[in-house]
Formats: structure tokens, sequence, C-alpha cells
């Protein structure tokens, strides 16, 4: 009867743990696309999370083209992954993080004990030269800023957690689709 009893316990320990929230993991990648929209241009979207138990968290609204991850520069960065035979300086881009999180001094606040979902939504436009490719949309930089109190910390996503070079659950970046074909 003993055996049974701690047997349930566990097990609905565990359920639990699995459907409540973790506050410990504050942010990750939930969903990504690409999609071909025509020959020439795709639409990428990596959706995410952000939210801690006891800090305020701000997220960046806009975003810009590049390869460099520093946590200093305000703005989330991106870059496209690309086949062999690609170029990832090729074409024009644009880019915006979308959410219904309020926006406070050009940043999306998330107030502490809540959950933010964001939206990166960047398109690629190649012109008719560019080479035929695959290209994937890879973030790049994504800087955060957590406050509590009068307590702030500017912080930022390592390349690790951006699952730059390496696909990943948490990893974010899309798949690569044929553009110029």
């Amino acid at each position: 009867m003993a055996i049974k009893t701690i047997s349930q316990t566990l097990l609905f320990s565990a359920a639990l743990l699995l459907l409540t929230p973790s506050t410990s993991l504050g942010y990750f990648a939930t969903d990504r696309t690409a999609t071909r929209v025509t020959d020439h241009t795709a639409l990428y979207t990596i959706d995410f999370s952000f939210g801690f138990a006891k800090k305020d968290v701000y997220i960046p609204v806009v975003t810009e083209r590049t390869e460099t991850n520093d946590i200093t520069n305000p703005l989330l960065g991106y870059t496209f992954s690309t086949s062999e035979t690609g170029d990832t300086q090729a074409g024009t881009s644009v880019g915006l993080v979308l959410s219904d999180m309020p926006i406070v001094d050009n940043m999306y606040k998330v107030e502490a004990g809540t959950r933010g979902h964001f939206t990166l939504v960047v398109t690629l436009t190649l012109d008719e030269s560019d080479t035929m490719a695959k290209y994937g949309l890879q973030v790049t930089n994504l800087p955060f800023v957590t406050q509590r109190k009068t307590d702030i910390h500017q912080h930022g996503l390592n390349i690790h957690e951006l699952g730059l070079g390496k696909p990943g659950l948490f990893a974010y970046h899309t798949k690569e689709v044929g553009l110029n074909k």
C-alpha cells in the first residue's frame, strides 16, 4: 500500500512539474517558419517567449541585419544562413519584432511574474542577379534588459543560447528555403 501511494505521489509530482510553467527558464524559441513567397522573396518567423518570476524584462522592437553578437546593441540582430553557393549578404531584408506587450522606451515590457510572447518577422528579397541558393534566418543578437525596482541590468543571449550554427529545440533559427529558382 505504501509503495502504491509513493508511486502515485511521484507520478503526480512529475506531471505537475511538466505542466507548470518553469520560472527558471526565462526564455525560449517556440516555433519557426520559413516560407518562399515568390521566386525571389522569403518570409521568416521565429516565435519566442520571455519572462522572469521577480524581474521585469524588456525586449527590443527594432531589428537589424548583422552578424555581430553584442549585448550593448539594443537591436535584435539577424543574418541569413545559406547553402554553399549562397551569399549571406545577398538581397535586401526588413524585420520587426511583434507582440501584444506594452512598449516602453522603444522596448516591449514584460511584467515580473508574467511571460511575453514575441514573433520576429523578417523578409528577404534577392535580386535576379543573386545566386540561386537556400536561405534561412538566424538570430545573431538578442539583447534584453531586466529590472527589479531600481536595479537594472543589460543582458543578451550568447551564441550557444541562440543556437548559432546548430539546430536544436531552443535554437533561434529557421530552416532554409530555395530562392532565385
